[in-house]
């Protein structure tokens, strides 16, 4: 079946497509301000994140196209705060939607909320993705948003253990794959106060042992709030590219444009049995963010990447084009 080994594809997903997200803008400001989160014992937050991918691959001219819409909803729950402002969150998933079509007729869906059989929790993906639906992990996050800790109780692992998919969800709950699935919220935020026009930068590692990845992300602090935002009239409303625009809603919240660049391993790396690794030939990348400076958190995160990449096989090449689009919204209940 076409779609089993894509679900492998969909959680891998979770953590290296969701790798690229996070920051905010400002002309009119002189004053520097910190971007910081402000943790309490009790803090809830409500977080989600949406994603479309659109990949074409291309061999001997012939192209084949995947689209996949993802939404995942997240509960954090603030359970500490310590002398240094690091809080311990408890994360829940509640709730996941997923479409996934191809141009060869294909088709996927799957929708947390729903209980039959055949898009809901007792379909084949449901029975991989509801253990990890219903286990709960813990992080500690500095101020900063970096990731101190992340540690899965034993409720959590007895429930994935009990999974016909455990090998494939331990690996999901190891501590850097939960990690690289934080990292869209979770961005290091400037270690003092910035002022519009100052930048900062940050560097992690991602992808595979096979195919290493550096994702760079390069922060420029635009603008802090300002007392009021014109509307502007957009074709397409609620498209990724309209939400990086700013609203009149934005106009209390920091902005920060984001750029982010990802960079392969050896470029003349090959694997075990001779063949050519992918080599990436093609990038660019948008993005900002808006910070709540007097709630202190995220409020709304938009990054839209393209990648181009061509892999040598035989006597031919395969190229691979893709477009990511990644929404995440931060709500304080």
């Amino acid at each position: 079946m076409v779609f089993r080994s894509l679900v492998p594809s969909v959680l891998s997903c979770w953590s290296l497509c969701t790798v690229l997200i996070l920051a905010g803008q400002g002309p009119n400001r002189a004053l520097a301000d910190e971007l910081r989160w402000k943790f309490a014992t009790g803090d809830r937050y409500a977080v989600t994140y949406e994603q479309q991918v659109e990949q074409t691959t291309k061999v001997l001219l012939k192209p084949v196209t995947i689209e996949t819409h993802s939404k995942i909803e997240m509960e954090w729950e603030v359970l500490g705060v310590d002398s240094d402002g690091n809080a311990t969150i408890r994360q829940r998933f509640s709730g996941l939607e997923l479409t996934i079509r191809s141009s060869r007729g294909d088709f996927l869906e799957f929708d947390s909320s729903v209980d039959d059989a055949e898009t809901g929790k007792g379909s084949e993906v449901g029975k991989v993705l509801m253990p990890l639906m219903e286990a709960p992990y813990e992080i500690t996050m500095s101020p900063r948003g970096e990731i101190l800790k992340v540690e899965v109780p034993e409720t959590s692992l007895e429930e994935i253990r009990q999974s016909a998919s455990s090998m494939r969800l331990r690996r999901l709950f190891s501590e850097e794959s939960l990690v690289e699935t934080l990292s869209f919220v979770a961005v290091t935020l400037p270690e003092g106060e910035v002022s519009p026009g100052e930048s900062w930068e940050s560097e992690r590692a991602a992808g595979t042992p096979e195919l290493p990845l550096t994702v760079s992300h390069r922060f420029t602090y635009e603008r802090g709030p300002v007392d009021s935002i014109e509307p502007i009239e957009l074709e397409e409303e609620g498209t990724p590219e309209a939400r990086l625009v700013d609203s009149p809603d934005d106009a209390a919240a920091a902005r920060v444009g984001i750029e982010t660049t990802v960079a392969m391993g050896d470029p003349d790396a090959e694997r075990e049995d001779g063949s050519r690794l992918a080599k990436l030939t093609q990038q660019t990348s948008r993005g900002s963010l808006w910070f709540d400076l007097e709630a202190g958190h995220p409020r709304r995160a938009v990054q839209i990447q393209e990648l181009v990449t061509e892999t040598p096989l035989r006597e031919m090449t395969i190229e691979v084009r893709g477009k990511t689009s990644t929404v995440t919204t931060v709500v304080k209940q």
